[in-house]
């Protein structure tokens, strides 16, 4: 794993250490990367997919918090701003990255504004998992 992803995820655990979506976020993380692998994407492609995989689902602690909720309009609605708080002290990604990432996250549970490949398969990694993984009380 690349430095800066590594020095990411350490950042995200910091912040919600005890969040029930760590489990998730690594599984999206994983199956977006292999799509992306499969898919041929550039390295820089990968890199915006990798981290808007970790990221995607930042906004729901806050959500929870917040609202009482974790409800998909709530986190499209927080996670940017977390996101970019994680992001900025690790100078990872270029700020136009940084809002290429803050969009997806930000619309992620938005299907109508997939715009990019990154993006697809965030949302194809995401959604897929839904059916793939019996959640934990259900």
């Amino acid at each position: 794993m690349n430095m800066n992803l590594t020095t990411l995820l350490k950042s995200i655990f910091d912040y919600d250490p005890d969040g029930p979506n760590i489990h998730h976020l690594m599984a999206v993380h994983g199956y977006s990367r292999l799509i992306a692998q499969m898919e041929n994407v550039d390295g820089h492609t990968l890199f915006i997919t990798e981290v808007a995989a970790y990221l995607h689902d930042i906004g729901v602690k806050v959500s929870k918090e917040k609202y009482g909720n974790s409800q998909p309009q709530h986190q499209e609605a927080e996670g940017p701003a977390i996101a970019r708080k994680l992001l900025e002290p690790l100078s990872l990604p270029a700020p136009p990255d940084v809002e290429r990432i803050c969009f997806i996250i930000g619309h992620h549970h938005t299907y109508k504004a997939i715009d990019g490949l990154d993006f697809q398969i965030l949302v194809e990694a995401d959604s897929g998992l839904k059916f793939l993984v019996k959640p934990e009380n259900g």
